[in-house]
C-alpha cells in the first residue's frame, strides 16, 4: 500500500511538473502603457532620524 501511495505522489508530482514548465518565450503584450518611458524621482522622510530619502525610477515599458 505504501509503495503504490508514493508511486501514486510521484506520478502526480510528474505531470505537476510538466503542467508548469515554459513552452518557448513569452508573447509580448500588447495594451495601453500606465507611464511614459523616463525617470522619475520621488522624496521622503526616513523612519530612523526622520533622515530625507530620494527614489529615483527608470520605466523603460510597462503595460496595463
Amino acid at each position: 500500500m505504501k509503495r503504490l501511495f508514493c508511486l501514486l505522489l510521484c506520478v502526480l508530482m510528474v505531470f505537476g511538473a510538466i503542467g508548469c514548465a515554459s513552452t518557448g518565450e513569452p508573447a509580448e503584450p500588447e495594451g495601453e502603457a500606465l507611464f511614459a518611458p523616463g525617470t522619475y524621482t520621488g522624496y521622503g522622510q526616513g523612519f530612523y532620524l526622520g533622515e530625507p530619502i530620494k527614489v529615483d525610477v527608470t520605466v523603460m515599458r510597462i503595460l496595463l
